[in-house]
């Protein structure tokens, strides 16, 4: 069935990626964070070795950004690094998006949380941007540590899959 905010009705196949997708999930809760991002490197070396049209899509962004302040072994570099930390993030999000309050408060270090407080004070509304490269499942949860940024509210692309994307939302 399909939902107002996800058009497609899930298929067969949608279904067995959920399932293994909350096992896989399920299983990553036992594993320490440390692992779990190492694996996340490992799996980012992984793409980069083998999904050429994405490596080289990620390299000409950063000559883009970089031009000619970086070597092109420098740009090499720093795309593999790209693909690791990027496999790295996303094995993180699936481990930290069940964290407690309590985990998050152990696990993030928040600095200059007093200024966001001022703000919120002074102007409520206050618009708190992260930035592009991170655990975005995270910090969608940073509210529990820093009530000033309650409510919050986050932009993302829908997954293809509307099971998993429904998950995403929850």
């Amino acid at each position: 069935m399909a939902s107002q905010n996800h058009p497609k009705k899930p298929s067969l196949a949608d279904y067995l990626v959920y399932g293994l997708f909350r096992i896989f999930e399920f299983f990553l809760k036992f594993i320490p964070m440390s692992w779990v991002c190492y694996f996340g490197r490992f799996l980012g070396m992984f793409t980069y070795q083998f999904l050429k049209r994405r490596r080289a899509i990620v390299t000409q962004n950063l000559r883009i950004a970089f031009g000619e302040n970086l070597s092109l072994e420098e740009i090499d570099c720093l795309t593999r690094d790209t693909f690791q930390r990027t496999g790295s993030n996303l094995m993180a999000s699936f481990r930290s998006s069940s964290f407690s309050k309590e985990e998050i408060s152990k696990r993030v270090e928040v600095i200059g949380a007093e200024n966001l407080d001022i703000a919120h004070k002074k102007h409520p509304g206050t618009i708190a941007l992260i930035c592009h490269m991170g655990n975005w499942e995270l910090m969608a949860q940073l509210h529990l540590i820093l009530p000033a940024l309650s409510p919050t509210a986050t932009l993302y692309r829908p997954i293809d899959n509307p099971l998993i994307d429904a998950l995403i939302r929850r």
